[in-house]
């Protein structure tokens, strides 16, 4: 290779090399090689859920098609959990608005009740990471599954069937992408005809971090309620409590 060429290569790799680095942003970070050792986000180390009582529409049945068009938001009923996993232990967030528990009303009290969940992560610098986990490299490996904990195991969590419905309500690019950072839930336990009108119910909340793809097949992922998810991990376990009346 002659002296005049050298320089010239190795100015053009430079420039490719800088080019490349500047097109991966924070907000879309590209994933590494392994996964595994690096995720291509930031950890998810507080969590705020903000929960908006809401009503369906007249003539609106809520079932997994049901989106904010088909419901009227009440801005006067939000409540709020926050939960801080930057230590040994999770603990709740404490101040003015915030709570340990969610309270709600069951469809045997209030027949069209539903309820907008929506979760907001920062990282361990207290900054929102939401759109990490939507860029273009993660919104499809990544999916929020909800699970109801049996409250009469102490020793170990034991998952039972789910007292809840939900709708994920999240749309990207004009389709419905169920990271399930936002979504409607419906209560439909305890019933009008049960003997126990309240019931109280914890709830893990876990966002699944897939390897490869979140989908099983085309547009098709796994149910919300689902306790197995193979090729993913845990990018973080969100433990909420919920009261619900039905009188």
């Amino acid at each position: 290779m002659s002296k005049t060429l050298a320089p010239l290569l190795l100015g053009a790799f430079a420039l490719a090399l800088t080019g490349t680095l500047v097109s991966c942003g924070k907000n879309t970070p590209k994933p590494p090689v392994d996964e595994r050792q690096n995720k291509g986000h930031d950890n998810p180390t507080f969590a705020e859920l903000t929960l908006n009582e809401a009503t369906l529409k007249a003539g609106k049945t809520f079932s997994t098609e049901t989106t904010l068009d088909d419901v009227d938001l009440s801005t006067a009923t939000v409540q709020k959990i926050g939960l801080d996993q930057s230590g040994a232990t999770v603990r709740f967030i404490e101040g003015p608005g915030y709570s340990k528990k969610f309270t709600v009303e069951s469809t045997a009290k209030t027949p069209n009740r539903v309820y907008l969940l929506k979760i907001d992560y920062k990282n361990l610098s207290g900054q929102l990471m939401n759109d990490q986990l939507i860029s273009d490299e993660q919104i499809n490996r990544h999916q929020h599954f909800f699970k109801e904990i049996d409250p009469d195991v102490t020793d170990k969590v034991k998952y039972i069937q789910t007292p809840i419905l939900m709708s994920y309500c999240d749309v990207f690019a004009g389709k419905k992408n169920p990271v399930g950072l936002t979504g409607l839930l419906q209560f439909v336990k305890p019933e009008a005809t049960s003997s126990k009108k309240q019931k109280d119910m914890s709830m893990v909340i876990t966002l699944a971090h897939f390897f490869n793809t979140k989908f099983i097949s085309p547009g098709v992922v796994r149910p919300f309620a689902s306790i197995v998810t193979p090729g993913a991990d845990t990018d973080i376990n969100l433990r909420i409590h919920f009261s619900i009346s039905a009188q």
